[in-house]
């Protein structure tokens, strides 16, 4: 029996998860934030719902089309500028990468987020 029979199947199935998690190079702030989604298809009401000096995750008020390029606005910090790196369309969210250094994201939002 080998160390990897002897560890149970849902133990495995965790450790890419907790790596995964430890990669970040910046730590989450759970949030619910108000905000828009400037695009080159449109603006679109979001939520924030999670946000980091290198990204955030949004929640959607209609479907978004194709697109790369986005502007997140949040009315009470200001704009940054991101890239859409994922999207789930049948739970309306993406996934944001900003573009503007940390050191701007962390001056745009005040403080709000953990160091």
């Amino acid at each position: 029996m080998s160390i990897e029979d002897a560890v149970p199947q849902t133990r495995r199935e965790a450790t890419p998860a907790a790596s995964a998690h430890e990669r970040r190079a910046h730590r989450r702030k759970p949030t619910l934030w108000e905000g828009r989604l400037d695009t080159d298809v449109g603006a679109f009401a979001c939520v924030v719902l999670n946000i980091s000096q290198g990204g955030a995750m949004v929640q959607l008020s209609a479907p978004l089309a194709s697109t790369r390029r986005a502007t997140l606005m949040i009315e009470r910090f200001g704009t940054l500028n991101a890239n859409i790196v994922w999207h789930l369309p049948h739970e309306g969210k993406i996934g944001l990468r900003f573009v503007d250094p940390p050191q701007k994201v962390a001056r745009v939002l005040c403080g709000a987020l953990p160091l």
